[in-house]
């Protein structure tokens, strides 16, 4: 065996298809953001981050398309690769934005980078990886074990942690977990809506790519959970109407007609302990239809979305999206960019991306705490467009990435702020 094939994962079907999106206008980066009050080790950080890719062999890897089948391999000029930098200014905010914005060559660039920005009140954390290895719930993984590295080098400065070569990336996980029978209902009960509508775009030109975030306050997130408690929903269900409330103002869609919204689900849920055997994709897809109707309350259109949502949960959500790519994962990387680009249409229906919990403990490099994070997808293409939602430390944040002029940075926040007036508790 070849030390080439030695080295090789197989690329799963959303890793395919997620690399496959970077064809259609879709930049495939997903950023988290940490926020410090005080300064972390840099020297140390930058250790931790070598290290973090000798632990999850996929983030030490480039994507090889192949006619038939496409693979993980491990790349040898890694070393010369700058995957973890520090930047010392007083202008964060700025060069955040350049770090997220900058377009990023799938081939040459490595799969996760980690950019330190220093400035006079603190540190921001921010990191970068590529969708075709791993999803939010990936990102995740990966920042919690790198602050797992980063503490045990502070105990321990030879630390090095044993590579995890066996861990499963694919859809098998889950499959192993479910009943055939109950798979058959939930594909046979499968009945998606078509795209209804789409974000209202400005222009048909995707230039410039650019994003928009909505901080809700702690209090505030504390008043929404009470909220969802006291109604008997969800937290999940409160933000989804109040988007699809939005929606109806921006929009304004025929009354009474169902109108589609693609919400993410997180696979991770089927499998033993809520983790995935590695760094990884394990994303699933529910549709709910929702009818615009005049005049009606937040409290009407919740209980519709509430039951829209209870019924997509009741028949395992997010398996026919598994199903479906395992499929087209077994045709080849041509014949999966055909089908995509025989997607395209005028009208593509929002993606809802609840991320949640960023951690559920604080997140400490050493004696210093993250005050703030927040998760920002990647940047869709329009009519394409994808909000996400991510909480951290009881703080939520609403981010969206996109291309300008397509979609305008004013009519996004201005969304934003349609989607928190529609809640009807203030902070």
């Amino acid at each position: 065996m070849s030390a080439e094939l030695a080295e090789r994962i197989p690329a799963n079907a959303q890793d395919l298809l997620n690399h496959m999106s970077g064809y259609l206008g879709c930049n495939h980066e997903i950023h988290c953001i940490l926020g410090f009050e005080e300064n972390i080790d840099f020297a140390l950080l930058n250790k931790a981050v070598a290290l973090l890719f000798t632990a999850e062999p996929i983030l030490s890897c480039r994507l090889i398309e192949n006619q038939d089948t496409c693979y993980w391999v491990r790349r040898a000029d890694l070393k010369q690769l700058e995957s973890c930098s520090l930047l010392e200014t007083q202008d964060v905010e700025s060069e955040m934005r350049k770090f997220i914005n900058v377009p990023v060559d799938s081939y040459q660039d490595p799969l996760l980078q980690v950019k330190l920005l220093r400035s006079g009140q603190g540190d921001r954390l921010c990191i970068k990886i590529n969708h075709a290895c791993c999803d939010a719930g990936g990102l995740k993984e990966c920042v919690a074990l790198l602050a797992s590295l980063y503490n045990k080098l502070l105990e321990e400065p030879g630390y090095i942690p044993v590579p995890n070569r066996s861990g499963q990336r694919g859809y098998n996980q889950i499959f192993e977990q479910i009943d055939v029978v109950e798979a058959k209902k939930a594909w046979e009960a499968y009945r998606p809506e078509r795209d209804s509508w789409s974000f209202p775009m400005e222009s048909a030109q995707n230039m410039e790519s650019e994003y928009a975030v909505k901080k809700i306050g702690r209090a505030h997130w504390r008043q929404i959970y009470e909220y969802a408690r006291s109604r008997g929903v969800t937290v999940n269900d409160i933000l989804l109407t109040a988007c699809y409330r939005a929606m109806f103002t921006l929009v304004r869609p025929e009354p009474d007609k169902p109108m589609s919204f693609l919400v993410t689900v997180d696979l991770r849920r089927y499998v033993p302990g809520h983790k995935a055997g590695a760094i990884c994709n394990l994303s699933g897809l529910v549709i709910p239809a929702i009818s615009r109707i005049l005049g009606e309350s937040f409290e009407d259109t919740l209980g519709k979305v509430a039951e829209a949502m209870n019924t997509l949960k009741a028949s395992i959500p997010g398996l026919h999206t598994a199903i479906v790519s395992e499929i087209y994962s077994r045709i080849g990387a041509a014949a999966v960019l055909d089908w995509l680009r025989s997607e395209d249409a005028e009208l593509c229906s929002p993606i809802f991306s609840n991320i949640g919990v960023i951690s559920n403990e604080p997140l400490n490099f050493g004696k210093v705490k993250a005050k703030e994070g927040y998760m920002i997808g990647p940047a869709m293409a329009a009519p394409a467009s994808l909000l996400a939602i991510s909480t951290y430390n009881e703080e939520m944040t609403l981010s969206m990435a996109f291309y300008e002029p397509a979609i305008s940075k004013s009519l996004v926040e201005c969304f934003f702020e349609q989607v928190v007036r529609e809640i009807p508790v203030e902070g």
